[in-house]
């Protein structure tokens, strides 16, 4: 039995019921705005196919999410004690991938001799952030 609260879950108030649409409507603002910087550049090709795959993630996940659990915890929907780990579990997974991926387009831009400043930067971004969650989240309990 879990001892969370209603409101804890996200049931019976105003933000539990609001916070459904948080991915879609996020997902669907970050679609135009690709859109709108690919026209900006008269790419319209990539302007369109932006637009169009970020607003088909977002209505696939709306469409799905009370019927297949993956889509349910893709849109947020971190409702129970399992969904919470399931969701812990995928983004450290993601971490330690992202962390392999970054640092091995750092090394072989740097072979390279172009671009990695850019990739640097996005190590030095997950490494800060990771060491400064890890710090903050000790430090609360």
């Amino acid at each position: 039995m879990s001892t969370e609260s209603e409101q804890e879950r996200g049931g019976g108030c105003a933000k539990g019921r609001n916070a459904r649409w948080v991915t879609p409507v996020t997902g669907v603002l970050i679609g135009v705005v690709y859109l709108v910087v690919f026209l900006a550049r008269h790419e319209v090709k990539m302007a369109v196919f932006g637009l169009v795959a970020v607003v088909g993630y977002v209505t696939f996940l709306a469409l799905f999410s009370g019927r297949w659990e993956a889509a349910a915890l893709l849109r947020g929907d971190v409702t129970d004690e399992r969904r919470r780990t399931i969701d812990q579990q995928a983004a450290a997974l993601t971490l330690r991938v992202l962390s392999v991926v970054l640092v091995g387009g750092f090394i072989v831009s740097a072979a390279r001799g172009t671009g990695e400043t850019t990739w640097a930067a996005m190590c030095a971004v997950l490494g800060a952030v990771y060491i400064g969650s890890t710090i903050v989240l000790t430090r609360r309990g």
